[in-house]
């Protein structure tokens, strides 16, 4: 069930898909020949909740990791995908189009730098999206136009036109239903896209319009269909990235007949994956054989999985090779190692936001991290348990950090932290937030941080007083002896929830 997690729109959407398959003998038949689950809440194919087995992305082919498999470029800085109120903004528009491929009209979301003016003119970037989205996906998900914006007021990229369309090409191009069974019509986008998408923008905007300065990048599904597509119209696209790229990627000897060829006309090819996302193969398979067959490319592997944070991360990075004469000199990883202690003079704090996907930088300019400890000396191993993202409008008042309270993660058993021996404050952030709750009673668990009086029968709703209002527990001289600060979590009556931690060295 898109975009839910354990709760009432989950069960509704399940009666509503079950309840035509009762008393239906056919129907078994019909289902069974395509097993393939319903998409999943936020990241395409990432299994609810984003992890499995305890690692974020980690589900198809077991992940094996080559010497090359590493990163090209550091990850970007924390807050790059952030909207700063000190740079210019440009502007999102939803621009419908006449479709003579698909026979309708579509919408495609675009975004114009700040200035935009046809005075001059614009090359202009074409960014696919996933098998579970649609037009609106990139722009949900990784917020590139905070990106763009960023970007080009540290004078890093050149202005350019964003266009995030609809890769559905079918008259019903809602993500409904079983979105694995319209896997067809993202093949079939490919006329849409070269026949009625790139005309339709040449002729309302001041593009450029030779290959030159034309890109072609996506993820996931729509990262299949950049390579399928970029690659096999190398008179059309010279700049082509695929961002975990899915198993709709064609065979590398297919994707590239002729090396030489794209030797002489790419002007960027650009293959970026993450190492926990278990579709790996698809991207290093391309990645192999471009490497036998001489032709330049990025291979950029970093340490997330098949995630909004890898897609983000990639369009940051990609966006600054783009219509350029020459590669930009971007930082890359230290080469030594990470040091095992935390240096003496500095105090360790750790900010968690619990089941989040992406760094979030709170008022007071604290930086929270997604389920992930960043810290010399310190780590988080992988929780259990599934996470979700609320969509709905609601607001957490009187606090400095409202965005942990829109993501948690529930079902959990435990956080176990890595930390260097000494003393803790610790302290945990809960606001009920699931419309499932109405009242006092419906989520009761027990939880306790080591060497502390356990906290048995919490219930959020009745301790906080209500829906949306924030609640804390702080506690003071946690001791770690052992090298590890454990969290654990008992359930009673539903699933144990928590939206933050912070973890603070004495």
């Amino acid at each position: 069930s898109p975009d839910t997690a354990h709760e009432f729109q989950s069960w509704r959407r399940s009666l509503r898909e079950f309840a035509p398959l009762l008393f239906n003998e056919g129907a078994a038949a019909s289902v069974t020949g395509s097993a393939e689950p319903t998409r999943p809440q936020r990241g395409d194919l990432t299994p609810p909740g984003g992890r499995r087995d305890g690692e974020r992305g980690g589900f198809g082919a077991a992940i094996e990791l080559g010497p090359d498999d590493k990163p090209a470029f550091s990850d970007p800085p924390a807050g790059f995908n952030a909207r700063r109120e000190d740079v210019p903004h440009g502007e999102l528009t939803m621009v419908e189009y006449d479709s003579k491929t698909v026979g309708t009209r579509r919408k495609m979301l675009v975004y114009t730098p700040p200035g935009y003016s046809t005075d001059r003119k614009y090359p202009v970037l074409y960014l696919l999206h996933g098998i579970g989205g649609d037009e609106t996906e990139w722009q949900r998900l990784c917020r590139p136009e905070n990106i763009l914006d960023n970007l080009l007021a540290e004078g890093r990229i050149e202005p350019m036109i964003v266009v995030m369309p609809n890769g559905r090409a079918q008259k019903n191009d809602r993500a409904e239903g079983n979105v694995f069974a319209t896997a067809p019509a993202f093949a079939a986008f490919e006329g849409d896209l070269l026949n009625d998408v790139i005309p339709a923008i040449e002729a309302r905007y001041s593009v450029y319009g030779d290959r030159e300065h034309r890109a072609l990048a996506g993820l996931s599904m729509g990262g299949g269909q950049a390579l399928n597509f970029g690659l096999g119209h190398l008179d059309v696209f010279a700049w082509v990235g695929g961002f975990s790229s899915a198993p709709n990627t064609k065979a590398p000897a297919d994707l590239v007949p002729d090396p030489k060829a794209a030797r002489e006309k790419l002007k960027l090819l650009w293959l970026g994956c993450g190492n926990k996302d278990g579709l790996m193969r698809i991207s290093r398979g391309v990645h192999d054989y471009l490497q036998e067959n001489n032709v330049p490319h990025i291979w950029h592997v970093d340490s997330n999985g098949h995630d909004a944070t890898e897609w983000a991360n990639n369009l940051y990075l990609f966006a600054q090779h783009l219509f350029k004469a020459a590669p930009p000199k971007l930082p890359t990883p230290a080469a030594s190692p990470r040091p095992t202690a935390a240096p003496a003079s500095d105090k360790l704090v750790i900010r968690v936001a619990c089941g989040a996907y992406q760094p979030y930088t709170d008022k007071d300019g604290n930086l929270w991290l997604p389920d992930e400890v960043k810290a010399p000396g310190a780590s988080l191993t992988p929780p259990d348990g599934m996470t979700v993202e609320r969509t709905e409008e609601f607001e957490v008042p009187n606090v400095a950090f409202p965005q942990i309270f829109r993501t948690e993660r529930y079902s959990m058993s435990a956080y176990e932290f890595n930390l260097p021996n000494g003393r803790y404050t610790v302290r945990l952030h809960f606001a009920e937030c699931f419309t499932g709750i109405t009242g006092v009673g419906q989520r009761v668990y027990s939880f306790a941080v080591q060497g502390q009086k356990p906290e048995k029968d919490f219930d959020i709703f009745k301790e906080a007083g209500g829906m949306y209002k924030a609640i804390q527990r702080e506690y003071k001289g946690v001791a770690v002896t052992d090298g590890t600060l454990r969290i654990t979590f008992t359930p009673n009556i539903e699933n144990p929830a928590i939206n933050g931690i912070e973890i603070f060295a004495e």
